[in-house]
């Protein structure tokens, strides 16, 4: 059999041609195609080892097998589909495949497949010890994910943003150099580390780190993310909860992370894992009414995150209603104030905090929030009813919610921290936290432009919004000159900030470069 390598920046990856992706691939079964990857370092010399590989979605169906060859000779192996792309249609799509292979060797590995070939078809024990290392090509992992990624620190437009993840995971990876960097003043006082304090975890750590894997392919980033998943499961208690938290509470249900260390790692205990922080989801209301207590969209992109992880472990219709009746729950309670004008999710200031407050308010950064996991839902499906929440979403902020401050010589766009739709004594700009978020909104904003475009509808104001706050994200974000150019990891504070910081923002330079 003849193999050829696939172009993985030369498939069509757009939504909008998802059906016609599907189309392709049933008519291309009868086709062989292959990708190369290297075996990096064996961990033993016993005669079988363990390789994982991971699939962009639309690529080989669960119609097609597979071989593998080294030196153009084929290897004995068994394999197992432990993960499939999510499926509203007939035809699903392997995402993870472990593969037991006799007599591997180091260097470069031929995976083809077709039809007609070996499919995966028994379920296997794994064994992290034999484990074999492969690089997979950095174009290939750039579709991995969800929506497309690339990484380019060096160029001139937008490179400052993808240098800026590397350096600052670079810090927040080493304990060592937070302790250093981060040592309080006062003796009694302990360092804030992600080994003894529950906030550097928000927003999903161990995601943040694998999402820069595959936007680099760069072998470290996997192994951090590894241990991060492996460390925040260590602390879940037999509740499920997360330990360092000392209490249960939703912010920290991330299971994110940890379905994409099951796809490299499919150990049983991680996918028990997701499973049990599933069911602490479910407690969380479909729909918003001001009857409710407390109540943010922070909350719901986690319940939202949650329900999308469990269908994507199972591919099955139960997990999928949950699915819909999150996004239903959005849709119905959507807030537009008029044609044109965008919207968000309202609700009241007393949900929100402990203000006695009837006054209704919405938030442009937790808003940003529930848009990444409607844009991962909407690459998925390609689902029209998510781009309009992506769109209504990003259009609000054309209206509501951002204020200007002069600062250096310089207009800053700054968006609110909550948005308030009447004068309101509660009404606190605080510039200097609130251009912290400017970044995950940019995302938000950019994201909106990519699909009004697709849409071909008029998408100039809004991206010309979606620069300012790319500035002011810049402006707080990124780090001139040689003294910073020369270090390669960058401090911050709070921890937790890289993770809003980024872990919403991987399709961004992109989304830049479109």
């Amino acid at each position: 059999m003849q193999g050829f390598a696939i172009n993985a920046s030369g498939i069509v990856w757009r939504p909008l041609v998802v059906c016609l992706l599907i189309l392709v691939a049933a008519v291309s079964n009868v086709a062989k195609a292959s990708v190369e990857l290297n075996v990096k370092t064996l961990p033993s010399t016993n005669k079988f080892h363990y390789i994982v590989i991971p699939f962009p979605n639309f690529t080989v169906s669960e119609q097609q097998g597979f071989t593998l060859k080294q030196q153009g000779v084929s290897l004995k192996f068994t394999a197992h589909a432990h993960l499939l792309w999510p499926k509203l249609k007939s035809t699903a799509f392997y995402r993870g495949v472990l593969f037991k292979v006799e007599g591997l060797e180091q260097g470069s590995v031929e995976l083809s497949w077709g039809e007609g070939l070996a499919k995966p078809d028994q379920a296997l024990s794994f064994e992290e010890a034999q484990l074999a290392e492969l690089h997979y090509p950095e174009n290939w992992l750039n579709k991995a994910l969800y929506s497309p990624l690339i990484y380019n620190a060096n160029n001139i437009d937008w490179g400052w943003l993808d240098n800026a993840y590397w350096r600052y995971a670079a810090y927040s990876a080493d304990e060592a150099i937070i302790e250093q960097v981060s040592k309080p003043k006062d003796p009694a006082k302990k360092t804030t580390l992600p080994t003894n304090s529950a906030a550097p975890w928000l927003y999903d750590r161990p995601f943040t780190f694998y999402q820069l894997y595959f936007k680099t392919a760069d072998p470290v980033w996997k192994k951090t993310a590894h241990q991060q998943a492996q460390f925040f499961m260590s602390q879940l208690d037999d509740n499920g909860d997360f330990a360092l938290k000392g209490s249960a509470d939703l912010k920290y249900m991330l299971s994110s992370g940890l379905l994409i260390d099951y796809l490299f790692y499919p150990h049983r205990s991680t996918k028990l894992a997701i499973e049990k922080m599933t069911q602490k989801g479910l407690a969380w209301p479909a729909r918003y009414s001001t009857q409710l207590g407390f109540w943010t969209e922070r909350h719901l992109s986690v319940a939202l995150s949650l329900a999308l992880n469990q269908w994507e472990l199972h591919s099955d219709e139960q997990s999928y209603k949950r699915v819909e009746q999150l996004l239903e729950g959005i849709r119905e309670d959507l807030w537009v104030s008029a044609p044109g004008q965008g919207g968000c999710i309202k609700h009241s200031l007393k949900a929100h905090s402990n203000k006695n407050s009837k006054d209704m308010v919405c938030s442009p950064w937790m808003s940003a929030l529930v848009v990444e996991q409607l844009w991962r839902y909407f690459w998925m499906t390609d689902d029209q009813r998510a781009a309009d929440m992506i769109i209504d979403f990003s259009d609000m902020l054309l209206h509501h919610g951002l204020y200007t401050v002069e600062y250096k010589g310089k207009t800053l766009y700054i968006p609110d921290y909550l948005v308030f739709f009447k004068q309101s004594i509660f009404q606190d700009r605080n510039s200097w936290t609130e251009r912290q978020h400017a970044c995950d909104v940019a995302g938000m904003v950019y994201k909106g432009v990519y699909l009004k475009r697709q849409r071909q509808q008029d998408e100039f104001l809004l991206e010309l919004l979606a620069q300012e706050l790319l500035n002011t994200c810049e402006g707080t974000m990124d780090k001139k000159g040689k003294k910073a150019m020369s270090n390669p990891n960058w401090s911050l504070k709070p921890l937790r900030k890289f993770n809003w910081w980024f872990a919403s923002n991987g399709s961004l330079t992109w989304l830049l470069k479109q």
